[in-house]
C-alpha cells in the first residue's frame, strides 16, 4: 500500500489552527501540541502514585487474553512509572468505523516516537467507553460495497433497546453472527477474509458482554504493538475512582460553575457550544437496571429516570462503598482518566478536541493538569477504481 501525506484546504480550521500553534486556539488548552517543549514538560512531570494499582486493574481487566509478549512488557513498564499515550472509543459493532483503528495508529504512532526521541518507555492504552448507554451509537457498522460503488449500513437488530451501559449488554450470539454474515456478504473477498470470519466466529463464541467482544477483536488486531486495554465501567477500575467521585459530588456547583464559564469563553472566541448538557452534577448512577443522569435541585441529588432522591451524605457514601454504581458524563469522563493516569498525551477526532477545549477551568479546579491534546491520525482509502478516474480527469487529490 502506498501511503501519502497531503494537506487538505478544510472548511473548519480548528485542527489546522492546533498544528500551526494558532494563540487562541492553543489558550484553551493546557499546552501547545506543536511545540516540542510541551512533550518534555509532560514527559518529565512527576508521577500520581496511581501507576502500580493501575497496572494490577489492567492485567486483571486483560486476563481473559492470551496477552502478546510487548502487552506483559508494557504492562510491567506501566507499574514501573512509564507515562502513557492515551485514546479511546465508544464499543462500536465489530470495531466500529475506521476512526477507532485510526485512533489507536495514532496512539501507537507516537507512543513509538516519544519513546524513542526522549529514551524512556511510553505506553500506549486504548479506553473503552462502555459507561455509554446510547445503543443506537455503537449498534451498527458501515461497509464499502464495491460492486455497487457505495456504503451499506450494517445493523445488530434488537428488539428490545437496552437502558443499561453496553458494558453490561449481552447480545444475541445467533442474531450477531447474522449480522456477521451479512457484513461479509458486502464486503470483497481476499485472501484474509476466511481468516478474519474465523476470529471474528471465535469471539463471539467465546465472550458474552458487548465490550468483551470489541475489546478482543482490537486485541487481536493490536496486541503485537503492546496495546493496552481498559474498559470504564470495568469494576475494579471504578473502586480506584471512588476517591475523585466523592471530590466531584461535593465539588458538583463548582464543577459545573466552571465548565459554563470556560465553554463561555469558547463561544466569545466564536467557536461553537460542543457539549451539551442541563445536568449540574455530571456523573450518572445506576439503578433499576438503567443508567441515570445526576442532577441536584438545591436539597437533593435526583435521578432522572425513576425520581429517586439522596441527599449529600446518602449519595456520598454511595461513591465510597459502591462506585461502580456511578460513571462519568462528557465533562467529568476526561478528568477521571486524567486523575488515573499519567498522560503525556490524549488522542481524540476533531470533535473530542473541542470537547476538551471547553475542560480547561475543570482540570483547574480538581488540581489536574490537562495532556497535550493531540489530533489523530485522518486517512482516506483510494481503491484502484477511484484512482483510476482521478487520474482520468486529471483531478488533484488536494481537490477531492
Amino acid at each position: 500500500m502506498d501511503c501519502k501525506v497531503v494537506s487538505l484546504n478544510e472548511k473548519d480550521q480548528f485542527i489546522p489552527k492546533i498544528k500551526s500553534s494558532d494563540p487562541v486556539i492553543t489558550g484553551l488548552f493546557q499546552y501547545d501540541a506543536a511545540q516540542q517543549t510541551s512533550f518534555e514538560k509532560r514527559m518529565s512531570k512527576e508521577n500520581n502514585g496511581r501507576e502500580a494499582a493501575l497496572a494490577n486493574v489492567i492485567r486483571e481487566y486483560m486476563s481473559d487474553l492470551k496477552l502478546s509478549s510487548e502487552q506483559e512488557l508494557n504492562i510491567q513498564h506501566l507499574a514501573n512509572g512509564s507515562k502513557v499515550v492515551i485514546g479511546g472509543q465508544q464499543a462500536g459493532l465489530f470495531g466500529g468505523p475506521l476512526y477507532t483503528f485510526h485512533k489507536i495508529f495514532s496512539i501507537i504512532t507516537l507512543s513509538k516516537e516519544l519513546t524513542d526521541t526522549h529514551k524512556q518507555q511510553v505506553v500506549p492504552v486504548f479506553w473503552i467507553a462502555g459507561e455509554d448507554h446510547d445503543f443506537d451509537e455503537v449498534n451498527h457498522t458501515f461497509v464499502y460495497n464495491e460492486n455497487h460503488g457505495s456504503l451499506h449500513k450494517v445493523k445488530y437488530h434488537t428488539m428490545e433497546m437496552p437502558e443499561t451501559t453496553v458494558s453490561r449488554y449481552y447480545p444475541d450470539k445467533a442474531e450477531l453472527k447474522q449480522t456477521l454474515k451479512t457484513m461479509f456478504i458486502h464486503m470483497k473477498e481476499t485472501v484474509h477474509t476466511q481468516g478474519l470470519l474465523e476470529i471474528c466466529d471465535r469471539i463471539i463464541d467465546q465472550y458474552d458482554s458487548w465490550t468483551d467482544m470489541f475489546k478482543a477483536l482490537l486485541h487481536e488486531t493490536f496486541k503485537a504493538y503492546g496495546v493496552l486495554f481498559i474498559d470504564a465501567q470495568f469494576e475494579p477500575l471504578r473502586k480506584m475512582e471512588a476517591p475523585m467521585f466523592k471530590k466531584i459530588l461535593k465539588k458538583h456547583q463548582l464543577l459545573d460553575d466552571a465548565f459554563r464559564a470556560t465553554q463561555q469563553r469558547t463561544q466569545n472566541q466564536g467557536l461553537n457550544a460542543m457539549i451539551q448538557t442541563d445536568t449540574n452534577v455530571h456523573l450518572f448512577l445506576h439503578d433499576e437496571n438503567m443508567r441515570q443522569l445526576v442532577s441536584y435541585d438545591g436539597k437533593h441529588f435526583k435521578l432522572n429516570k425513576t425520581d429517586k432522591t439522596y441527599i449529600k451524605e446518602e449519595i456520598i457514601n454511595i461513591a465510597e462503598n459502591q462506585p461502580e454504581l456511578f460513571s462519568n458524563n462528557v465533562v467529568t469522563r476526561p478528568l477521571m482518566e486524567e486523575w488515573l493516569f499519567n498522560t503525556v498525551a490524549f488522542v481524540g477526532g476533531p470533535s473530542e478536541i473541542k470537547y476538551w477545549a471547553e475542560l480547561k477551568d475543570v482540570f483547574e479546579l480538581f488540581d489536574v493538569e490537562m495532556p497535550i491534546v493531540m489530533p489523530r491520525l485522518r486517512i482516506t482509502y483510494l481503491n484502484d477504481r477511484i484512482e483510476k478516474l482521478l487520474s482520468k480527469y486529471n483531478i488533484p487529490l488536494e481537490k477531492c
